[in-house]
């Protein structure tokens, strides 16, 4: 479990991680702060869950597959571009 005040790599892979979701922690610094506090606040109101500010066992679960439903989008819009571009080939 995360909350304010915790500190260290799985602070600092949390915030990363925040950023790449979109929800600005703050300075990526490894320091659970208020900032970051906000952060997964706004992330837990966005996706319906308990708003506590922690991240327990049920909030990390939620970033992991916000992480890979990012992931996946990331990877079909990728293989729609190259489906989909313009092949001088066969104009």
């Amino acid at each position: 479990m995360l909350a304010r005040g915790s500190k260290g790599s799985d602070v600092l892979e949390l915030q990363l991680n925040l950023m790449k979701l979109g929800y600005n922690p703050g300075s990526c610094n490894g320091f659970y702060d208020a900032r970051t506090e906000e952060a997964v606040m706004l992330m837990q109101k966005d996706s319906k869950i308990p708003i506590s500010g922690i991240v327990n066992q049920e909030t990390e679960k939620l970033i992991y597959q916000l992480l890979h439903q990012m992931s996946t989008n990331m990877h079909k819009s990728s293989q729609h571009r190259e489906s989909t571009s313009f092949d001088p080939a066969h104009a």
